[in-house]
């Protein structure tokens, strides 16, 4: 009898799928290997990406935050600016002048009486501070002089230590003379 072509086919694929079955485990061997090697490699390289970029991202960064910081402070001059031109224009017209003079100078028109109400309140305050003022700038045991009396006391001690000066030099010509008439004896 002729055996069917199937029959040896099995026959021959049974040995051959043992011996797949020893090698395969050597193979997964090599692929787990390759797999970490590769895996490495990746994480390696992710790893030098990072550096390479880290100091170009961090002057990006710096970059950014000293032009917010320039951002704002030209808003804020820019608004000063803006508020400074309307002051300006202001001052172009004559009843605003006007106005600022006699506000800040008291000054009035001709034909006009100038009254100024101080409240009790604003004598008060000022009272107390030329006070303060004046405590600050003398020590307490110390009697306030009339400046004429000031006057005429630096002048006395100017005059004084002129008048010591003279001596002192007095005093040393005639230390000068002794010490060379000693010399000539």
């Amino acid at each position: 009898m002729k055996e069917s072509p199937k029959s040896t086919k099995t026959i021959e694929k049974r040995p051959q799928a043992a011996s797949k079955r020893n090698k395969p485990t050597v193979g997964i061997r090599s692929k787990l290997d390759n797999r970490g090697i590769r895996a490495l490699i990746y994480v390696l390289t992710l790893i030098l990406c990072i550096f390479i970029l880290n100091a170009p991202f961090h002057n990006y960064l710096t970059s950014r935050e000293e032009l917010n910081v320039a951002e704002t402070e030209y808003t804020q001059i820019k608004s000063q600016y803006d508020t400074l031109q309307g002051e300006l224009k202001q001052w172009d017209n004559k009843n605003y002048i006007i106005t600022k003079a006699r506000e800040r100078l008291g000054y009035i028109m001709p034909g006009e009486t100038l009254i100024r109400v101080v409240t009790p309140k604003e004598k008060v305050e000022a009272k107390q501070q030329k006070v303060s003022e004046k405590n600050a700038e003398t020590p307490i045991n110390v009697k306030i002089k009339p400046w004429y009396e000031k006057l005429a006391e630096t002048i006395t001690a100017a005059d004084n230590a002129t008048k010591i000066k003279e001596a002192d030099a007095k005093k040393k010509a005639d230390e000068k003379k002794a010490a060379d008439e000693g010399q000539k004896e």
